[in-house]
């Protein structure tokens, strides 16, 4: 209108001299209309090109965007790794003011859905800008690590049960490690009509120190006796560390240890100390470190009894050996017994016992035997020298062992030591492939060889066994007679090495650790709960997790519920309602030590393969990135119009200069 109100009238004028006609510039009223009708236009696009530019249109990524009901679903990571540094902080404080940047640039009524790892039906629900805002508060660092697909597809099907038919547009922030894809499940389809936002936080330092396991040299810990604990330290930076500080705790007792640690390598530290009391000891070992603190501390347990009671039941050709082999250490308290004189209360209370030299088995001894094993107490047969196969069949039957059949007079010797089996774990300092020990004059051949139920732990020559463990681990045979007149295969040192061992084992009745959230279980040896419900308790958290009873041992399962993964790391006393049984340790996982991450082109080739068809991935490095960040709806064009409103404003200006009126 104004570049009309300024639009030039043509008037007539009079005249009479033509010198006055020579001063008239020589145009034409139809080209000075079109110069003018050409400013107009120029004056109009780059009008109308700016206002669109302020009105941010878009086109649709898909029909479903062109709905008009909208919900922007943002999911924060809040997993452990989520606690390293930033340039503003740690990362999960950058994520939550990145979503509040996001959801400030809004309009007013835009719905939102708020999830973390936790992942409850509270977070599966329609919120306002006042309810995220308060949300967002309420988000803390958690041990549960969540894949990828997970929340994603879990927020999917919520919207599918809901039968929300409006847009999607998912915002997912994230340092995206590789254990994030890894653990994705292949056969999660995502919805191909979705925006999916990925903001990937940035952390300043990608180095960690930190403890993933610990070990004891010897199966079980003795009263007033040093101790050897093996921790090993692992270093994920490009640098080696010199003297970080190994702190170890049990009880009242204080040791440190300074190590190095080589670049992108582990090393193992040993740290001795002496417990002075019997029964179950809690305790932890501290590395320092700056970067990660949840994988910093290692937390354990171990059992110190007073001695080891083994009990040898002798047979008709039962041997002086086994007794001698124990009588060298008086840790192991040793009591014989003829088989005729076998007292209950004997049985009950061994650790160990050997049936040494028994020819034959009553159904009464069998069934005492049977019901000691499934205590989860430890028994070894060394055979007699003129078996019942009837009754020794019998027994080997229900204790899972392979058959014995009529002893062969061969000289053979022993071929092979499985060295792999965790039973020898420590007792070789090298090779054992060809040891050479005089030949046997007679053994006990297998009628029935298979290793389905049970393990070969030494075989002959001839590839029969000579020592067989059970699948349980409670239970050994020697298939030879201890006996002279069979061979001197119970004088060797080899024959008293594992007999140790057998005793050593009876001891490790518990494991040392269980890690949150993982399918793996510990197991004791404790008397039957009596159907009381088992219980795990350390102040503030106490919670009833998966158990079980079997073969002797309770057995608890770390693969809680999703509440119960959120318990802190610790020891903690396993109870029942009137008793405490002893303590089992819980640690985090350590998957997400690990600092490496996965690529862009990773990810997006990732999400495609399971049907995301519209994907965007920024990095967020500072607070200045965060803030600048939009949520896209579509294929955006305000960049385009900012640009096309300056040419035409520039066209105008050439019009005006180059084309004179």
């Amino acid at each position: 209108m104004i570049h009309l109100f300024n639009f030039r009238r043509y008037k007539t004028l009079y005249f009479s001299s033509i010198q006055f006609i020579k001063k008239v510039d020589r145009e034409t009223n139809a080209t000075k209309t079109l110069r003018h009708y050409l400013l107009l236009l120029m004056r109009i696009l780059a009008l109308s090109a700016l206002i669109l530019a302020f009105a941010q249109p878009y086109i649709p990524d898909s029909t479903g965007a062109l709905d008009s009901e909208k919900v922007i679903v943002f999911h924060v990571d809040n997993s452990f790794s989520m606690a390293a540094k930033g340039t503003n902080g740690d990362l999960l404080n950058q994520a939550k003011t990145t979503v509040r940047s996001i959801a400030q640039q809004q309009p007013r009524d835009q719905k939102y859905m708020l999830t973390s790892n936790a992942l409850t039906g509270g977070e599966h629900r329609f919120i306002t800008l006042t309810e995220l805002e308060d949300r967002l508060d309420e988000i803390a660092i958690s041990p549960q690590i969540r894949s990828l697909t997970n929340p994603l597809n879990s927020i999917q099907q919520h919207l599918q049960s809901e039968q929300f038919k409006g847009a999607v547009q998912h915002v997912f922030l994230s340092d995206f490690q590789n254990v994030n894809i890894e653990q994705s499940k292949a056969d999660v389809q995502l919805d191909s009509t979705a925006q999916y936002n990925l903001l990937k936080l940035v952390p300043q330092n990608q180095n960690n120190l930190f403890i993933d396991s610990v070990w004891f040299d010897s199966p079980f810990q003795r009263q007033q006796q040093n101790s050897t604990l093996n921790v090993r330290i692992n270093n994920l930076s490009d640098v080696a560390i010199t003297n970080a500080e190994v702190n170890l705790t049990v009880g009242s007792i204080k040791r440190q240890a300074l190590v190095d640690v080589p670049a992108k390598g582990y090393t193992t530290s040993s740290i001795n100390f002496t417990t002075k009391t019997i029964g179950t000891h809690k305790a932890k070992v501290e590395v320092m470190d700056q970067n990660l603190y949840f994988d910093n501390q290692f937390y354990f347990t171990f059992h110190v009894n007073e001695a080891v009671e083994v009990l040898i039941i002798n047979g008709e050709d039962g041997s002086k050996y086994p007794a001698q082999v124990f009588a060298t250490d008086d840790f192991y308290q040793v009591n014989e017994l003829p088989v005729k004189q076998i007292q209950l209360d004997a049985l009950a209370k061994a650790d160990f016992v050997i049936l040494n030299g028994l020819n034959q088995f009553s159904s009464g001894l069998i069934t005492q035997i049977k019901q000691h094993t499934e205590r989860g107490q430890l028994i070894t047969i060394i055979p007699g020298t003129k078996v019942d196969q009837r009754s020794y069949n019998q027994l080997l039957t229900h204790l899972e062992l392979p058959a014995i059949n009529d002893p062969v007079a061969q000289s053979l010797r022993i071929q092979t030591i499985h060295s792999d089996q965790s039973f020898f774990d420590g007792m070789f300092t090298k090779s054992v492939d060809q040891i050479r020990m005089p030949p046997l004059n007679k053994y006990y051949a297998s009628r029935s060889y298979t290793r389905s139920n049970y393990f070969s732990l030494i075989d002959l020559e001839n590839e029969q066994p000579l020592l067989v463990q059970a699948g349980n681990g409670n239970t050994f045979m020697y298939f030879t007679a201890g006996n002279q007149s069979f061979n001197d295969f119970s004088q060797s040192a080899l024959f008293a090495a594992t007999l140790l061992r057998m005793g050593e084992l009876s001891q490790a009745n518990h494991d040392l650790w269980l890690t949150i959230g993982e399918n793996n279980s510990a197991k004791y040896r404790i008397d039957p709960p009596d159907d009381e419900v088992i219980s795990l308790h350390r102040p503030p958290y106490s919670f009833i997790p998966s158990s079980s009873y079997k073969d002797g041992y309770l057995r608890i399962n770390a693969d809680f519920t999703e509440e119960q993964r959120n318990i802190e790391a610790g020891n903690y006393a396993i109870q029942t309602k009137d008793k405490q049984l002893g303590y089992l340790a819980l640690n985090y996982s350590r998957k997400e030590s690990d600092l490496t991450f996965a690529h862009s082109s990773v990810i997006n080739s990732f999400l495609k393969q399971r049907g995301a068809q519209h994907i965007r991935y920024d990095d967020i490095v500072n607070f200045s990135d965060s803030e600048q960040l939009s949520v896209q709806d579509g294929l955006e064009y305000w960049r385009i119009l900012v640009i096309l409103a300056a040419l035409f404003l520039m066209m105008e200006m050439l019009i005006v200069i180059l084309w004179k009126a």
